[in-house]
């Protein structure tokens, strides 16, 4: 194989391989995020739950 076609593809791939990180870190920030608003929402289920049994 060509060595110029060799270097093109490394090159390719590691922009696809910069990329890919790039996207991940944003789904992993994401995520997080997701994971505190599910939590936020949870205690205030709790909490409206507790409210509402003290007015029993």
């Amino acid at each position: 194989m060509d060595k110029v076609l060799i270097q093109n593809r490394i090159n390719e791939l590691k922009h696809q391989y910069s990329l890919a990180q790039e996207r991940l870190e944003k789904l992993q920030q994401q995520e997080s995020e997701l994971r505190s608003t599910i939590l936020r929402i949870y205690n205030a289920i709790n909490v409206l739950e507790e409210v509402l049994k003290e007015q029993d």
